[in-house]
Parts: structure tokens; C-alpha cells; sequence
């Protein structure tokens, strides 16, 4: 139970950063389209756009990880594991979680780690003097809901693995396509 309750919340954050993911692309293309506007019409450009532009395009890309892990959206080769037997197909996906889960953590150790590193010096962009250390705790923080999501697909799939249900409903598909293998 415990269990569901925490998938639905990381449902409704991931949703959440999407819906972050989205209002960025809307303010980046507004900036691009000002910016243009100021430069070509009024004579006078936006200094900061451009790096506005670039802190906004890497949130972007950061946010929409989470929801790509959920959905199971990712880029993956079904050329191999597609035509392993039912059981050779659940450890595959035991051992990518897994995978996954160690490379989420030492990229939240590494990013947190230079993030904080950039708030202790203050560092700023050139221009706009924008603080990028807020822009860079977003690569932790969208990894950590990310690693959180991989560590439910990894119970997920052991549960799967010994036919068991799922517990998220993302991985009901995983589910149900080995058994209708089965029947």
C-alpha cells in the first residue's frame, strides 16, 4: 500500500515537471521572439535572452527525463531482447533498472556536488549576472525523481519476475505482454 501511495506521488510530481518542462518551452520561445522584436524593431537587444534561453533549454531537456522513465518512452534496442525468451526478457529489464539506478547516482552525487560548488562562489552567467547554481540543481533534482521511479520499475520488474503484478500501472504493459506469451 505503501508502496502505491508513493508511485501516485511521483506520478503527480512528475506530471508537475512536465507541466514546468512546458511552461519553459513557452518562455523560451516568447524571449526568442522579444528578443528578435527588440533587436530588429527597437534597436535595443535583450542582453541576457540568449543565456535566459540556454538555462531554460537545459531545464527543459532535465524535466522531461522523469516522465520519458515513467511512460517508458526511452530510447531502448528491442532487437535483441525482443526475441529472448519471457524469462531472459525480465532479467534484461532487472539488470537496465539497475544499471540506470547506479548511473542516477553518481550523476545526482557529481551534479549536486558542482552545483553547490558553483552557489559557494556565486557563480553567474556573463552577461544577465543570472546565479546558475538554482539552474543546476535542477539536473540532481529531475535524476533523484528519476532514480526514485527506476528503484519502483525495479520492484516492479522482480515482482514481474517471479509473477507477481505490478505495482505502478506504467508497468502493467510489461505484465500483461508475458502473459499473454504464456497463454
Amino acid at each position: 500500500m505503501a508502496m502505491r501511495v508513493i508511485a501516485q506521488g511521483l506520478r503527480w510530481l512528475v506530471w508537475t515537471m512536465n507541466v514546468l518542462a512546458g511552461v519553459a518551452l513557452i518562455l523560451m520561445t516568447a524571449l526568442v521572439v522579444l528578443a528578435t522584436v527588440m533587436r530588429y524593431f527597437v534597436g535595443a537587444p535583450l542582453m541576457f535572452s540568449d543565456e535566459l534561453v540556454g538555462l531554460l533549454f537545459c531545464g527543459t531537456s532535465f524535466l522531461a527525463i522523469p516522465i520519458s522513465l515513467l511512460q517508458r518512452r526511452h530510447i531502448s534496442v528491442d532487437i535483441v531482447v525482443g526475441n529472448l525468451p519471457d524469462r531472459g526478457r525480465r532479467l534484461i529489464d532487472v539488470l537496465a533498472v539497475l544499471i540506470f539506478i547506479t548511473f542516477a547516482a553518481a550523476f545526482i552525487y557529481n551534479a549536486f556536488d558542482f552545483a553547490d560548488f558553483s552557489r559557494q562562489i556565486g557563480s553567474s552567467s556573463d552577461i544577465g549576472s543570472l546565479l546558475l547554481w538554482p539552474w543546476m540543481m535542477v539536473l540532481p533534482a529531475t535524476f533523484l525523481v528519476a532514480a526514485l521511479i527506476a528503484l519502483i520499475q525495479l520492484v516492479d520488474a522482480v515482482r514481474i519476475l517471479f509473477g507477481r503484478p505490478p505495482l505502478m500501472e506504467e508497468n502493467r504493459e510489461l505484465h500483461a505482454r508475458g502473459q499473454e506469451l504464456h497463454a
